[in-house]
């Protein structure tokens, strides 16, 4: 409760803790209602207290009582405390030096642009708030004495310096990078201008891989190994235009130790129903595309490229165990496969076609997007390394 009583004569100029630390000349009046018993008076909650309690006011802070600070008195530390509205103060112990704040008196260095307060904020800006800062939500419960940047100067947190918005660093990763720092972010730069990142837009292209015994590389950067032995829907995806594509892959075993290596890849796309089909293989040479309207064939190096311009969709395959997938970033959160969803966040790659929750297991996850149903299901294979350790330098 509040503590309030019925006066039928109240004290008009002392009512509440802020009637107290007010110094101004009051003319007391009666006023009859709701007041604090005698002795007592409203604090900020609006609960009655004794006036002792309404702490000590100093060079117009007031400071609640039981604070304590240490001082410095003609090269002697003392601890001063406000106990019942008035300072106490003695020789600080050595245990209390380093326990309670000092106060500073406007000792602030004048060449890291400060100033001294007398109630340090809450929350002050920063060069990586300035942008949002719009001033501490909450005043200090209790007031400390301290030093903050002078108006027009934000602190940089990484020098512990106050320095002007255009001077600030920029930061990424948690490292600092001064004015003209150039970092990569995929595949555009990004330079350090005046406490922000000034970066280039280009369009940056997502990758998907599978090599080697079954290895797998999602669009969005998460890897992981997937033994089936079956066909599986490595990517599909349609645009906004209806244009559809598809990419499945069919792994085979390639050794004694149940491993599954890829020994075709299969690439259809168009408007459905008429869509264009064509099959990378082991046993054949470039298939012929040249009655196809959408899809490109091509031999770079020890690649075969597959390319379907108006999607600016790329296919690479080695014709051995590598193959890879490159999709213009506009395909972003329009594929699901093997590869992932490209939207940027490898925890909710493992997406299987019936949506939901991401599964946690690679097997469980390849299985799903296995396109016959009469395959068996895949098989968690030890570290072939390990198994034929004689062979890990091959």
């Amino acid at each position: 409760t509040t503590g309030l009583v019925y006066h039928p004569c109240a004290n008009s100029c002392e009512r509440t803790c802020a009637d107290i630390h007010t110094e101004s000349n009051c003319n007391a009046k009666c006023i009859e209602g709701c007041g604090c018993p005698d002795g007592k008076v409203l604090d900020s909650e609006g609960i009655c207290v004794e006036k002792t309690k309404c702490g000590c006011k100093e060079n117009g802070v007031v400071f609640e009582d039981q604070y304590k600070e240490i001082r410095e008195d003609e090269g002697v530390l003392t601890l001063c405390e406000c106990d019942g509205g008035n300072w106490g103060c003695r020789t600080a112990k050595f245990d209390e030096v380093g326990k309670y704040p000092i106060k500073l008196d406007g000792k602030c260095d004048d060449d890291k642009n400060e100033q001294f307060t007398l109630c340090e904020a809450t929350e002050v800006k920063t060069c990586k708030n300035m942008d949002t800062f719009v001033g501490p939500t909450t005043s200090p419960i209790v007031c400390h004495t301290g030093c903050q940047c002078k108006e027009g100067y934000v602190l940089d947190t990484a020098t512990k310096t106050c320095v002007l918005p255009k001077d600030c660093p920029c930061h990424h990763a948690g490292i600092s990078y001064k004015d003209g720092d150039v970092v990569p972010s995929d595949c555009n730069l990004c330079t350090c201008n005046g406490g922000k990142w000034d970066c280039t837009d280009k369009e940056c292209v997502g990758e998907c891989s599978a090599w080697g015994d079954s290895h797998y590389k999602t669009f969005d950067g998460r890897t992981y190994n997937f033994q089936g032995q079956c066909d599986y829907l490595l990517a599909r995806g349609t645009n906004d235009n209806g244009f559809k594509f598809d990419i499945s892959i069919q792994n085979v075993p390639c050794s004694t130790l149940s491993v599954s290596c890829s020994k075709s890849v299969t690439i259809r796309a168009g408007f459905p129903p008429d869509q264009e089909s064509l099959t990378l293989s082991q046993d054949n040479t470039i298939p012929d595309f040249t009655l196809m309207k959408h899809i490109i064939v091509k031999q770079k190096g020890h690649f075969i490229v597959v390319e379907i311009p108006e999607i600016k969709l790329n296919v690479l395959w080695d014709k051995g165990t590598r193959v890879y997938v490159q999709l213009n970033s506009k395909w972003k959160n329009k594929v699901q496969g093997l590869c992932g969803n490209y939207n940027g966040d490898q925890m909710d790659d493992f997406q299987t076609p019936s949506g939901g929750i991401p599964e946690i297991s690679p097997l469980v996850f390849g299985d799903s997007w296995r396109l016959q149903p009469v395959c068996s299901n895949s098989v968690e294979v030890v570290d072939t390394c390990s198994l034929r350790p004689e062979r890990k330098m091959w």
